[in-house]
């Protein structure tokens, strides 16, 4: 879990510094996939490390997550995946510090996220789509205001299949949590990879193609 983080106070520096930290704990425990949602970021454990525990982890890093569009990078649009919830390979963590490191991370102004894709498009060029693919994986609840997050969740009809819920304030995860786990999700794995509209990458993933 981490702090989540805004424009004007270096958020790059805190994405890096979480990079950091999660390097370390690498070194000694092993993972075939690796979780980073913000502090505000409700995740349904259950539904994701069921989706994960049938995706093939090996190959080259790979961040899976929601997949916006709104960066700039070099005076075009770039896409980046939204820094509510992080899913990425063993792979992909260090890679992604050597990169973050190397391109000045730490001093980019901005949201994390963007700065994060910015760095990775600045290294990689055209071949970054190739080299760490950004997958879209999961159904999700957002509402970056955090006005109507819990009120949005309490109306879906499966809110047990929903992988995660940004942004949810501390004083309502509790009440969120009820809601969620008053019942397991009963879509099997291919209904649920078609019901959160899966993408060619993330079925190659699942070696469905």
């Amino acid at each position: 879990e981490r702090e989540e983080s805004h424009p004007g106070d270096l958020p790059g520096r805190m994405v890096l510094t979480h990079l950091q930290e999660l390097n370390d704990a690498l070194h000694e425990k092993q993972c075939d996939w690796i979780a980073l949602p913000e502090d505000d970021t409700y995740m349904n454990l259950p539904v994701v490390a069921s989706k994960l525990s049938c995706l093939d982890p090996s190959g080259p890093p790979r961040l899976l997550g929601s997949i916006w569009g709104g960066g700039i990078s070099g005076g075009k649009w770039e896409n980046f995946v939204h820094g509510s919830s992080w899913i990425m390979n063993a792979a992909a963590a260090p890679k992604l510090l050597e990169v973050a490191q190397r391109h000045g991370l730490a001093t980019r102004h901005g949201y994390g996220d963007v700065a994060l894709a910015q760095v990775l498009r600045k290294e990689f060029g055209a071949r970054r789509e190739s080299v760490i693919p950004f997958v879209k994986f999961g159904c999700h609840i957002y509402d970056n205001s955090g006005k109507t997050t819990f009120n949005k969740a309490q109306q879906v009809s499966e809110v047990e299949c929903v992988d995660w819920i940004h942004k949810v304030p501390a004083d309502r995860m509790e009440a969120l949590h009820s809601v969620v786990s008053k019942r397991p999700c009963a879509r099997s794995f291919d209904d649920l990879m078609a019901h959160c509209g899966s993408s060619p990458a993330l079925a190659a993933l699942a070696g469905t193609i």
